[in-house]
């Protein structure tokens, strides 16, 4: 009989421009895959390219020096057109710096080139092994509204370690989350927070998680709840068309003041500000202060009472009933008034403040402290 694991056939295709080392491929792999691998070949971009648009396969792998097309230009084409495509390099002169470029755009593995049978064999072993890794079984569909929040809130309280590639807007970029932390994310040459503020203020476009790999650089240290709170705060703030001035720059500093933490601040603040001070959002006004603030607690629950989760929040319970009365009281106010959705409540605390932001079928409070008896103002304007 027949099993349905029997049925499925791994399609791999491999692109090198030198014939005997393909026919050598096809023939081992073949035999070592048991009858288990569909091996398609190409010698060049051109025919790897009409193979994918008339056969979906499960892996690519690429030499690396090939004319016309290399394979690292081939890489980041097929990165951006095929982004949930495992992809593997094959090199006969392997450096860490083309394999940190390799794996910055895309690629899964690294591999240099065998030289024996007993090294074509170890490639076929890594290669089967990460064709076991893709997932083959599941749900496939289209999730309305979804947004990078709820992508990253889901892998962080999962305590999952993967990478974001986030593409929308004329941008892409990555998030990469370890083990529940968000270690790095990268935009261009942008890096760390600036750069996860950026990637998160895309209103639409694509996402794919891929298998973990570590970073370059570790730039990002904060609380993902910390995160995700203050990019949303500079996203409602800053308006996009400055995202690349330096009154940008200036505003986020502004709001960071009000909820961010120390630590944040000190990577975030920049060396210099423009003359005449701080550029205010419009329709606050920010007076300076010396004293920074320090969050007292953090709750992230669903519009039905579930807690999703919970930092230093002794009364997760009565928050859960405040956040549900507000919702009630502005729905009730929106049959009424057109007064629109309600995304944000801000409450004066003495001393500090408290911030609960609605999104989805979810709610993020936050409570701060300032820290010390005397805050500093905050007036809104008329």
């Amino acid at each position: 009989m027949t099993t349905a694991n029997s049925q499925k056939r791994k399609k791999i295709l491999f692109v090198d421009d030198d014939q005997a080392f393909l026919e050598t491929i096809e023939q081992l792999f073949a035999m070592w895959g048991n009858n288990s691998w569909d091996i398609f070949l190409a010698h060049n971009t051109g025919k790897a390219l009409a193979i994918l648009q008339q056969q979906p396969v499960d892996l690519v792998v690429i030499d690396m020096r090939m004319p016309v097309v290399d394979g690292m230009q081939l890489l980041r084409l097929l990165n951006r057109k095929y982004p949930h495509l495992a992809k593997a390099m094959l090199t006969g002169s392997a450096d860490d710096a083309t394999r940190a470029d390799c794996l910055q755009n895309g690629a899964e593995l690294y591999l240099e080139k065998p030289t024996s049978v007993q090294g074509m064999e170890n490639v076929f072993s890594t290669l089967d092994e990460l064709t076991n890794l893709r997932p083959q079984e599941g749900f496939r569909g289209v999730l309305r509204r979804v947004g990078l929040q709820e992508v990253l809130q889901l892998e962080c309280l999962g305590r999952k370690s993967s990478v974001l590639e986030v593409t929308g807007a004329g941008r892409r970029g990555k998030i990469f989350i370890r083990e529940g932390d968000i270690i790095h994310a990268q935009i261009g040459e942008i890096k760390g927070e600036p750069a996860f503020n950026r990637l998160m203020s895309i209103e639409g476009g694509d996402f794919a998680l891929k298998p973990f790999n570590e970073p370059p650089e570790q730039t990002i240290n904060s609380q993902w709840e910390m995160l995700i709170m203050e990019a949303a705060r500079v996203k409602d703030e800053v308006p996009e068309s400055l995202e690349d001035s330096a009154a940008e720059t200036a505003a986020q500093e502004s709001a960071a003041e009000l909820a961010a933490t120390p630590e944040a601040m000190a990577r975030s603040r920049p060396a210099s500000v423009p003359a005449g001070g701080p550029v205010k959002p419009a329709g606050k006004i920010l007076m300076p202060s010396l004293l920074e603030p320090h969050t007292e607690e953090v709750l992230i629950c669903s519009l039905k009472g579930d807690v999703l989760y919970e930092w230093q929040c002794p009364e997760a319970e009565g928050r859960i009933k405040l956040t549900d009365f507000l919702n009630k009281k502005a729905a009730e106010l929106t049959a009424s008034l057109p007064l629109g959705k309600l995304e944000r409540v801000e409450a004066a605390l003495s001393p500090g403040r408290m911030v609960i932001k609605f999104q989805g079928d979810t709610a993020l409070l936050v409570r701060s402290d300032k820290g010390a008896s005397e805050a500093a103002p905050l007036a809104k304007a008329a």
